[in-house]
């Protein structure tokens, strides 16, 4: 039976539930710093790596700090025009993202949250998903 999966399974999770949010896999060391993506190639604090960072679901919710739309293809996306921004997350970390809204529907400092979106379907037909952020209500 096909399943909804994530595009890259290391990113974030895709919950059951079809209109349940999903969270971000970050990265949190013992020093207290929250980072994404989650790696264990060390702290961008304090270098500890290994077993000294966990990955921990965090919310996708956060502020959105800068925004642009990007007339280029991308990798893995590879559409455009496409409007890509800053998230600041309320877990703390920082990070681009491509966000599931024209620049008209946004403004600085507006809140945003985590959405999955359908971008394939694989071999085996189970739904790919992408995480996209859009935003909370009118800018």
């Amino acid at each position: 039976m096909p399943r909804r999966v994530p595009r890259r399974k290391t990113l974030f999770t895709v919950p059951e539930a079809p209109d349940a949010p999903p969270a971000l896999l970050c990265g949190h060391c013992e020093c207290g710093h929250v980072f994404f993506p989650a790696q264990r190639l060390g702290c961008e604090r304090c270098g500890a790596h290994g077993d000294r960072i966990r990955i921990v679901e965090v919310p996708a919710r956060g502020a959105l700090q800068a925004f642009a739309t990007v007339y280029r293809p991308r990798p893995p996306e590879g559409e455009a025009p496409m409007v890509v921004g800053t998230v600041m997350l309320d877990a703390g970390p920082a990070f681009e993202v491509t966000l599931a809204a024209r620049e008209e529907e946004l403004s600085v400092g507006q809140r945003v949250h985590g959405v999955l979106v359908e971008s394939d379907r694989d071999d085996s037909g189970n739904t790919v998903l992408d995480c996209r952020f859009a935003p909370d209500g009118p800018a």
